[in-house]
């Protein structure tokens, strides 16, 4: 039996599934067998881990287009034309400090660095398997003959963010080779994958050194929440082994499904283990020393652990489970291997699944074997000192707090000022516009990669990086419809083609958007002439490399030069989108249904556009499904009809202010005066990578919140009185957790890479949201008002027993008047 002050309550069973229990009992009772089991598996998945992980992380895959409407034209381009378009290249810059008008070309110094270099890509190309399909170019000198460029491709799809192994073995020899440069002669890698991963190893850096300068004040937090240092050592012990658990199955993963694209760092995936294991520590301990205070004397360590496994372990596992749900809905997007998304998601989802089973194994372990070391300390400074902070906190705080939420008209007027404070933010999110400019997004501006790369925009005219490519394709039923339009003689086809062709660059010429970039006079076609804005009368020779038409005489393609210095960024999606709606329709030929001739703008950013479009599709559906399940699971497990409305409250609105509030200061720039850019708005990928997380994490404090609000309503206290009563409890639980993941996620949002500092900014504020409004005000007000369809009929008891049967002292001075609640 439980007492609560004079009142005798019988324990709530949350957990009353007999395997469950006999699992908790044999948990408890064979410490010893337990323990060697862990460390088995604990060496076991370590061995496996940092046997095979990291040369996987290390391979290169061969991705493919996205499935999107342009794979074909991706496809043909260079299967039918040789190109390399969409390919992976890189930029070795090479240029002199001294002069301006340094001759590179005759400068010895520059030839021997020249051969070396080329020698080392030789070796490179020959001994290192990721540099297999390594080629490069003779140097490229600029106009004033002061720098040069030296052109690698690798002949694999371009993915920004995603290391390639060969360039980033050849970024570290550039590296290594510049510093030994006593000259001058300097170099640096300039291409864009280049800097992005520079920026990125420069972010993994930062976000280490940001944590170890951070982790005093964490483990400080850890222990006010815990109580003493050996409960505080637990979640690294968990989170030591949830990595390696979870690496090993990506492993075992790997080896079965050798596509599997895992590239990308591990940087956000350790920081979601780290603080799943500091909350769910936080959730097992508190709980333990609950419960032990309601036993003084003797430590009874297995009855203690039985009942704080069958309530904070409960809770972790239907957290576990929810986490895992969410995660792995958000893997459900198309072309997700491609992005290097999926196994991010994977990785997140196994190991959420092992920070929850050595979260609930780990604790009760240890604390079977070493009852005494792992209990409350007894008359200590410290100890006295907690508990005094924690009576203050929930009489000055909390209990205010949780009389407003569970008193009427208080908690209606509550609810209706969050709501309204979150409508301007979900409004706001209606305006995103996503960012496909990986310059802007993905690009530290402290990397000397990135000063290379602006060197080269400014000293070199790179006519080949800034065209766009129009795919022009005809069936052979093209010949036929346009012998019945026509009496000239000839390749009936050819004609047909040629024909077709200069309507396109026609229309491109007359089009008033293509003409404010400057397009009419660079169009390089082999039917027209952008000079006279005319059609030629045969198909003309154009010297160089690139081939026009395919062979089979079906396939063409056509080359536009905007006056645009970013091809990734707004005007040229502007121009994309113009495209899409205007000139591609009025250029198409059709005979009834049936495609004759067709004309596709093709560049690497209307591919992010059309998946974006299919991620944004497909949300609604992949989102649906995910709360249904995630409904269905805690509905059933809490006996409550209440949850899916409660959600949407509680959890989808604060996610949506929270990407509404990252709208307005990464695109609307509302803090530009604090000195954060707006970096052009958030990356397209944020809301589709960080979603699961968000909702994850709402769920993960609701659930905690609510558990201990059905567990007081099992033990017969009326809806107020219990969720008053909980929101004491937990409130400074759930308060103390939060604070921690707000700290830990502030040194991500500290971040010199853009994309990375909108992610930490997403998380700070959205634990907060989170912790200190909607845990706090929203969801006990949600509870209280929504009282009546919270649980099935039948499933708690009648309520016998209110807020003033419980162990708390009533609140002193002007809270008196409170008292009982109903």
């Amino acid at each position: 039996m439980e007492r609560t002050g004079e009142i005798e309550v019988d324990p709530p069973e949350l957990v009353t599934n007999k395997p469950v229990l006999d699992a908790f009992h044999f948990l408890i009772t064979r410490p010893f067998c337990n323990a060697c089991l862990l460390i088995h598996i604990f060496l076991l998945t370590t061995c496996i881990s940092t046997s095979y992980y990291p040369a996987m992380k290390q391979e290169s895959v061969n991705l493919e287009p996205y499935n999107t409407r342009l794979k074909s034209v991706v496809e043909s381009l260079q299967h039918d034309f040789d190109t390399e378009e969409g390919m992976l290249t890189d930029l070795i810059l090479i240029w002199s400090t001294q002069r301006r008008d340094a001759l590179l070309n005759r400068d010895q110094d520059f030839l021997d660095l020249q051969q070396d270099i080329q020698n080392h890509l030789s070796h490179l190309q020959g001994n290192k398997r990721s540099c297999k399909n390594l080629t490069w170019a003779d140097p490229n000198f600029a106009p004033s003959n002061d720098a040069a460029l030296i052109q690698l491709d690798m002949k694999i799809k371009a993915s920004f963010g995603h290391r390639n192994q060969c360039l980033y073995t050849i970024r570290k020899y550039v590296d290594s080779l510049d510093h030994k440069m006593s000259g001058h002669l300097k170099l640096a890698m300039a291409g864009p994958h280049s800097v992005v991963d520079a920026s990125y190893d420069e972010c993994d850096e930062g976000t280490m050194r940001h944590l170890l300068l951070s982790t005093p004040f964490l483990a400080a937090l850890l222990i006010m929440g815990v109580g003493t240092i050996p409960r505080a050592l637990t979640p690294f012990l968990c989170l030591a082994g949830s990595v390696q658990a979870s690496r090993c199955a990506i492993v075992l993963l790997k080896s079965l499904w050798e596509d599997l694209n895992m590239v990308g760092p591990d940087t956000q995936i350790l920081f979601v283990q780290l603080a799943l294991c500091f909350d769910y520590a936080l959730f097992f301990w508190v709980r333990f020393s609950q419960e032990r205070q309601q036993r003084p004397g003797n430590i009874d360590a297995q009855s203690i652990l039985m009942r704080t496994l069958q309530t904070s372990g409960f809770v972790i596992f239907i957290s576990t489970m929810v986490l895992v749900v969410a995660f792995l809905g958000a893997s459900c997007y198309p072309d997700l291997n491609k992005l290097g998304y999926l196994y991010a998601t994977l990785n997140l989802a196994l190991g959420t699944l092992f920070v929850g089973f050595y979260s609930l194994t780990v604790p009760t372990v240890l604390a079977s074997i070493w009852p005494n070391l792992f209990d409350d300390p007894k008359g200590s400074f410290l100890q006295d000192g907690l508990q005094g902070i924690s009576r203050f906190v929930k009489a000055r705080v909390f209990r205010p707090v949780g009389y407003v939420a569970s008193s009427k008209p208080l908690n209606y007027l509550a609810t209706v000022l969050v709501l309204a404070t979150f409508g301007p933010l979900i409004l706001n999110m209606l305006r995103l516009e996503p960012n496909y400019d990986y310059t802007e997004t993905d690009f530290s501006t402290s990397v000397r990669e990135y000063d290379a790369y602006n060197m080269v925009n400014r000293k070199f005219d790179l006519q080949d990086m800034h065209k766009m490519t129009v795919f022009m394709e005809a069936s052979p039923a093209l010949r036929d419809h346009f012998s019945k339009l026509s009496s000239e003689s000839g390749d009936q086809m050819d004609l047909a083609f040629h024909k077709a062709a200069c309507l396109v660059a026609r229309t491109i010429s007359m089009d008033k958007v293509c003409k404010s970039m400057g397009i009419p006079d660079k169009i390089l076609s082999i039917d027209w002439d952008a000079a006279d804005k005319s059609c030629l009368n045969s198909i003309q020779h154009i010297p160089g490399d690139e081939r026009y038409r395919a062979r089979n005489h079906t396939k063409e393609r056509m080359f536009l030069f905007p006056e645009i210095d970013d091809l990734q960024g707004k005007d040229v999606q502007k121009l994309v989108r113009h495209f899409w709606r205007t000139i591609e329709p009025e250029v198409a030929i059709r005979n009834g249904e049936r495609m004759l001739f067709s004309a596709t703008l093709y560049t690497p950013v209307a591919e992010d556009m059309l998946l974006e479009q299919q991620y944004r599709h497909a949300a609604p559906w992949i989102v649906g499904v995910t709360i249904f399940i995630v409904c269905f699971m805690v509905g059933w497990l809490f006996k409550s009809y209440f949850v899916a409305v409660k959600m949407v409250f509680t959890v989808a609105l604060p996610v949506f202010a929270e990407y509404g509030f990252a709208v307005g200061v990464f695109q609307h720039g509302w803090f530009a005066w604090a000195g954060i850019p707006s970096a052009g708005g958030l990356k397209w990928t944020m809301i589709y990578s960080t979603s699961g997380f968000l909702f994850a994490l709402a769920m993960d404090y609701d659930l905690f919140l609510f558990a201990r609000v059905y567990e007081r309503r099992l033990q017969g206290f009326d809806n107020a009185s219990a969720v008053r009563m909980a929101l004491e409890e937990t409130g400074p639980l759930i308060s103390l957790a939060g604070t921690i993941m707000v700290v830990s996620f502030f040194f991500v949002f500290l971040s010199t890479v853009p994309v990375i500092a909108q992610i930490g900014c997403l998380y700070c504020f959205g634990v907060a949201l989170d912790v200190y409004v909607v845990r706090l005000w929203l969801a006990p007000a949600a509870l209280c008002i929504f009282e009546k369809i919270n649980y099935w009929p039948g499933k708690v008891p009648e309520p016998t027993r209110s807020y003033l049967d419980h162990a708390l002292p009533p609140p002193k001075g002007r809270w008196d008047q409170y008292g009982s609640v109903h």
